[in-house]
């Protein structure tokens, strides 16, 4: 993983566009990064190469990312539960573990996410383990059956149900990069 840290100034329209909005799946792969390190390596300089090779990160980010439009007291219940399944992904959880973390009632969260997200909970976690796992597929050696055990599934037979249901391929096809 890399992290770059940069001024908003370089990317201001991106910056105006995602300001109000919140991202449900924050892990994306980057298909340049040599380009960025060879030229970091070199010593840059030229802002607008920089301002380039950001706003093509920015590009793979919302071709990857799923945003959400935040607008007030009620878009604070959708970045606390993002930060929850974040935290939490990884053990059992459930919409009633949810609830009682971030004290609402069980219906009350149930209906807000099927209102707000269009999703129901098992989805919206789902979605949010196969994207770690896509990450970990791509980026590690580590084997399929660890990858499962390490985005919160019990079973490889419950992971790759779901990471087929959400990728439309199995795991060790997109590990591979036979992508359909």
């Amino acid at each position: 993983s890399f992290y770059y840290i940069f001024s908003i100034s370089y990317v201001y329209d991106f910056y105006d566009f995602i300001k109000d909005k919140s991202c449900m799946n924050p892990v994306f792969k980057y298909d340049e990064i040599k380009e960025i390190t060879e030229y970091l390596e070199n010593g840059g300089g030229n802002k607008y190469r920089i301002k380039s090779i950001l706003y093509g990160i920015c590009s793979q980010f919302l071709d990857a990312a799923e945003l959400v439009n935040m607008n007030g007291k009620t878009d604070q219940l959708i970045n606390s539960l993002v930060q929850y399944v974040q935290e939490n992904f990884k053990d059992e959880i459930s919409l009633k573990s949810a609830a009682k973390a971030l004290g609402y009632d069980y219906n009350y969260l149930s209906g807000y996410l099927n209102d707000r997200l269009k999703t129901n909970f098992p989805a919206f976690l789902n979605g949010y383990r196969i994207s770690h796992a896509e990450y970990l597929l791509l980026n590690t050696d580590k084997s399929i059956t660890e990858i499962a055990s390490l985005c919160g599934y019990d079973t490889i037979r419950s992971f790759n149900r779901n990471f087929v249901k959400i990728t439309k391929t199995t795991p060790s096809e997109f590990k591979k990069g036979e992508i359909v």
